[in-house]
């Protein structure tokens, strides 16, 4: 059986009503990944989405 080729960067969507938190979130997936990287850092707020969301990409470490 192959196995499936890893992605080497994904797309992460944080949603979340503590700005706080968002703002960490770089830091603690940081030890995991190459790069994490604000694809847009303010929230998108609606009256449908009362909550904030926050999207990352994350890229790969290289395999050691």
């Amino acid at each position: 059986m192959e196995e499936a080729e890893q992605p080497k960067r994904v797309l992460v969507e944080l949603a979340t009503t503590d700005a706080e938190a968002a703002g960490a979130f770089p830091e603690a997936v940081a030890a995991c990944w190459d790069s994490v990287t604000a694809d847009r850092a303010t929230a998108v707020k609606a009256e449908e989405q009362p909550h904030g969301r926050w999207f990352y990409y994350l890229d790969r470490a290289p395999a050691a």
